[in-house]
């Protein structure tokens, strides 16, 4: 993997010019993570995902299928209706103004809002840089070298170094096979990086009494046009449990990730058991994300619009659009 490769057929110039300038998406990213205005900021922030989740599929191949950001679309459109409060049933939204009802809508808005941020903030960013140094293996070295050595647990980006290691990999992967599983294993890195900067946000958001009640009742995640409860096992997606590429893991990193000592997969190659019980455990939120990711790793759906275009021009303008959002 020492030459431009692959690359070539899949420069950022076929795309939006900006994309290979960091100046241009650390504004982008700048603006969106403003919080003087949450709820805009939230839907600014899903709009600059989809942004990074294009560029990287450009980059990588346009049969790559989804990448960390694509995901964090949905994560951010998801995010959005507890930021808006809107993830409560109808009935106790206009309890919310006052009395507890309203101090737990605040907190858990205040909190997902702050984990929203800080995923863009962080990762985002990373991505930015990833766009251009990842064609040429000198500037993909000094790309590296500017990531923080160590977990995530103390501030560091092993997991992320990793990650786009695969995604370049992946670029080059002449077998889909072998494409779809360093995609995979890239993403479920770059997934748990985020969730362990997430892990204050996510303990905060909800008082210990009520999260496995929160779990199982108004926990959701939507992709496209199909809705899941993370308290309820992944479905397979139009009939199979996974993609064929990737039915069977034959990487043995990939493996030793989900089904290896401490493997985040506690019913590995398949989707029963995917449920969770307590979503600010770790254990359980990686547990659902595995049979999700895995499952879901080549749905076109993935890569539909977050926002009509209408509502896309409100954002651009600095208006939260009128309607469902």
């Amino acid at each position: 993997m020492t030459g431009a490769g692959r690359f070539r057929a899949v420069e950022l110039a076929e795309g939006p010019g900006q994309w290979a300038d960091q100046a241009w998406w650390s504004a982008r990213i700048d603006e969106a993570v403003d919080d003087r205005d949450p709820v805009l900021s939230n839907l600014r922030i899903t709009l600059v995902h989809r942004e990074l989740s294009i560029a990287l599929r450009r980059l990588i191949g346009d049969d790559s299928g989804a990448n960390f950001h694509t995901w964090a679309v949905w994560g951010s459109k998801t995010a959005g209706r507890t930021i808006r409060r809107e993830d409560l049933p109808v009935p106790l939204r206009a309890l919310t103004s006052a009395g507890v009802l309203g101090r737990l809508a605040d907190r858990a808005a205040r909190s997902i809002y702050g984990g929203n941020a800080t995923v863009l903030d962080d990762i985002g960013r990373q991505s930015a840089r990833f766009l251009s140094a990842a064609g040429s293996a000198e500037a993909f070295e000094a790309f590296e070298t500017q990531l923080r050595p160590g977990p995530p647990e103390t501030g560091g980006q092993d997991l992320l170094r990793a990650a786009y290691r695969h995604y370049r990999e992946a670029a080059y992967a002449a077998d889909p096979d072998h494409r779809d599983e360093l995609m995979l294993y890239a993403n479920l890195l770059a997934i748990l990086h985020e969730h362990h900067r997430l892990e204050p946000y996510i303990d905060a958001s909800l008082p210990k009494p009520v999260r496995r009640l929160v779990t199982a009742r108004l926990l959701g995640f939507s992709i496209g046009h199909e809705s899941m409860r993370v308290s309820e096992n992944v479905a397979p997606d139009h009939g199979a449990a996974f993609p064929v590429t990737l039915a069977t893991i034959e990487d043995r990193d990939l493996a030793t990730l989900l089904d290896g000592p401490g493997g985040l997969d506690r019913t590995p190659d398949s989707l029963d058991g995917s449920a969770a019980h307590d979503w600010t455990e770790l254990s359980d939120r990686m547990n659902f994300i595995c049979d999700l990711f895995r499952s879901r790793q080549l749905d076109p759906e993935l890569f539909e619009p977050p926002y009509t275009d209408a509502q896309d021009a409100a954002i651009a303008a600095g208006r939260v659009p009128d309607g469902p959002l």
